[in-house]
This record gives structure tokens, C-alpha cells and sequence, in this order.
């Protein structure tokens, strides 16, 4: 009786074929269709995988962002709150590849430099942008605020996560995530850190 096959995402290696004389039993027929379909899965679950390389390009001014590199907390430190600063995240691209999702990984104070009276009153954000560097068209793809309940949960790690980009990259073109910090009363320096940035994409 016919049934479904449940592929896993693994690289089934070798793929066996029936030669000639052998049986035609389902089972010889089975067996390399399943492992050619464990590696299409193997392959999708690839081409979903978050995107590795991204690098702080720089920052436009005024300079609100320093660099760290732990032991106890590795990333960026706003250090100066009294702007927003923007910290520019260049991501590896190539033509074709489908951005699904942008994410910032976060924390409100994770060195207990505060703790906030309150929320600060402008929240960090962050904000994809692309840049078709043929014809210095600058377009940007979508903005996302960092939402926190309370102060407990801001000065706690989590992460901004920009989703439903769904954006195909096209040739001649780059992919950059901006973060901003805190500003506005109630933000205090050197609390905000970016611990790390991350692109989900669907690549060719």
C-alpha cells in the first residue's frame, strides 16, 4: 500500500540503486528516493539558515557607539546617550538571495550601570535599508521599534526582530541594518549594548 515518505534534514550519503537483476522489492525503490529527499530537505533547511557575516560598518554622527570585546559582555555600548547614534550593520548578500528577517540582539543594562527610573523615552530601533549602488537609490525596507513591557524587561537580553521583508536582492545592490540607541529622558549612558545582529535568508 502506497505511503508517504518523511524526509529528515540530513545529507543521506551514499544514494544505493537497484542494477539490473536485482529485486524489485518497494524497499529498493524506497531507499534512494528517501535519501535524494533527506538532501532536498537537508538543502532547504541550508538556504533558511541565518546569514553569518555582518560586520559594523561605521556610524553617522554624533558617535554614540564603542566597541567591546568581553570578557564580560561582548558588542557595542552606547556611550554617549544624548543622541540616538546609528550604528551601520553591512550584511553579505548576493543577487537573488530573499531577505525574510532582520534581528538585533539586545540589552537594556547588562552591565548595571542604571538601573532606568523609567523606559527611556525614545526606545532603540532598528531599520533595514538597501542601497543599489549602480544608481545611488537608497530604499528603506522597513523600521521597527524595540517594544519592552517594563524596565525589567528591557534590562534583560532579547532581540528586535524586523520580519516579513520578504525582499529579493537585486544585482549591484547591498543590505545594511541600522541600529539605534536610547535618548530622551531617562536614558542613561553606557547602559544600551548590541550584542549581536543576524539576517534570516532564503538564498539561491
Amino acid at each position: 500500500m502506497a505511503h508517504d515518505l518523511t524526509p529528515t534534514a540530513t545529507f543521506t550519503a551514499p544514494v544505493t540503486v537497484p542494477d539490473d537483476g536485482d529485486g524489485l522489492a518497494a524497499i529498493t525503490i524506497e531507499n534512494p528516493i528517501s535519501a535524494l529527499a533527506n538532501r532536498s530537505e537537508y538543502n532547504f533547511a541550508r538556504a533558511h539558515a541565518r546569514n553569518r557575516a555582518m560586520i559594523a560598518m561605521g556610524q553617522i554622527a554624533p558617535v554614540a557607539f564603542a566597541s567591546l570585546t568581553g570578557p564580560t559582555v561582548a558588542g557595542w555600548v552606547q556611550a554617549n546617550a544624548a543622541s540616538a547614534g546609528l550604528l551601520h550593520f553591512g550584511i553579505d548578500t548576493k543577487p537573488g538571495d530573499a531577505v525574510q528577517q532582520l534581528i538585533a540582539y539586545v540589552h537594556g543594562d547588562p552591565t548595571g550601570v542604571g538601573p532606568h527610573a523609567a523606559l527611556p523615552a525614545t526606545l532603540p530601533q532598528i531599520q533595514a535599508i538597501s542601497y543599489n549602488y549602480a544608481t545611488g537609490v537608497r530604499t528603506v525596507l522597513g523600521t521597527l521599534q524595540d517594544s519592552p513591557a517594563d524596565v525589567p524587561a528591557y534590562e534583560s537580553f532579547h532581540l528586535i526582530a524586523l520580519s516579513g521583508l520578504a525582499y529579493a536582492m537585486a544585482p549591484q545592490e547591498a543590505l545594511y541594518l541600522d541600529v539605534a540607541g536610547e535618548t530622551g529622558a531617562d536614558s542613561i549612558n553606557g547602559a544600551f549594548h548590541i550584542l549581536g545582529v543576524e539576517a534570516v535568508i532564503t538564498a539561491i
